[in-house]
């Protein structure tokens, strides 16, 4: 599954950064959250020390900034330590397509996180190693980067005890005491990420007679992992329904592997299999194991057939 948001400057942005014409002169852009979140211009300037002054007097805000310094441009990806996750994510998975917009062979791309960053000192002596990555491997290492921001900074506790990349958790899991109790009394039950709160809570639970109950229960207006125990083994269901905001998917999508883990780490639950489905009528019940019989339901037994006698022999 692709990283990258979709989400696109527009051709405001795009005209004021191919007006760059003298040195230091730069463009300062942010992602306006709606229904199409699109990149929009904010400002431009004309040195750096006035850009330092605006961004420092942005608080937490991430944004796109883009300083013009012949031949080439660099292209900042400026996520505070303390912006929102979501913010942070959404920022790192849309740079590329940004880039692209540009034109990604006139730029030098960093990530920054302390306005006193922006200074000609931190481009002038060394090479990005960004340039030399693929995009798939910049993705990951932007989410990644992220990730391990909040984790240094306290910002968010992240409760996974695997602490690599992909493998630690961006949001707190909401104490609902233990989900293998939770199990005993029910057999499907859904978490959803509450954006606000930021924490991975849960949204509901469900005691299911038949696994075809479960397409029934699922939302189909927004991504939820599902977790369904049958048998004594237990399914981790991701969905992400083609309705529902691409920042959302995106989201549940980079935090479904450490999930699966802190699910192991603190409640010793094991999966058996992890499916990835988009609406909930995609789901194959095949993939849940054995379909399980109910009383009256069993195959008739095929009637026995006699073989017939061998025609006796004359004497």
């Amino acid at each position: 599954m692709s990283n990258q948001s979709g989400i696109t400057a527009d051709q405001e942005v795009l005209n004021a950064i191919a007006a760059l014409k003298s040195r230091h002169a730069s463009v300062v852009a942010k992602i306006e959250q709606s229904e199409q979140p699109v990149i929009k211009l904010q400002e431009t300037f004309q040195d750096l020390e006035s850009l330092r002054e605006y961004v420092g007097s942005n608080d937490d805000t991430p944004l796109y900034i883009i300083i013009y310094d012949e031949p080439k441009m660099h292209f900042i990806a400026y996520t505070p330590d303390y912006a929102p996750i979501r913010s942070k994510m959404l920022y790192a998975s849309s740079k590329i397509t940004f880039q692209r917009q540009i034109g990604a062979n006139n730029l030098k791309s960093y990530m920054f996180t302390d306005v006193n960053d922006i200074d000609e000192k931190s481009w002038t002596d060394t090479t990005s190693k960004e340039e030399l990555m693929t995009a798939a491997e910049l993705e990951k290492l932007q989410i990644d980067a992220q990730q391990n921001s909040m984790r240094s900074s306290g910002a968010v506790k992240l409760v996974s005890a695997h602490t690599n990349g992909s493998n630690s958790l961006g949001f707190k899991v909401a104490d609902a005491g233990s989900l293998k109790d939770l199990f005993q009394k029910y057999n499907l039950v859904l978490f959803q990420i509450d954006m606000k709160s930021e924490e991975i809570i849960i949204k509901d639970k469900f005691t299911t007679s038949t696994d075809d109950e479960i397409v029934e229960k699922i939302p189909n207006d927004s991504p939820t992992f599902s977790i369904f125990r049958k048998a004594g083994d237990y399914y981790f269901i991701l969905s992400c329904p083609s309705g529902s905001a691409i920042k959302e998917r995106m989201v549940y999508a980079a935090n479904k592997r450490a999930f699966i883990l802190n699910l192991k780490d603190s409640d010793d639950i094991d999966i058996k299999k992890t499916i990835e489905i988009g609406d909930p009528q995609e789901l194959e019940l095949s993939d849940l194991g054995e379909k399980e019989e109910t009383a009256g339901s069993q195959t008739p037994a095929k009637p026995r057939l006699n073989k017939p006698k061998a025609p006796s022999r004359r004497r």
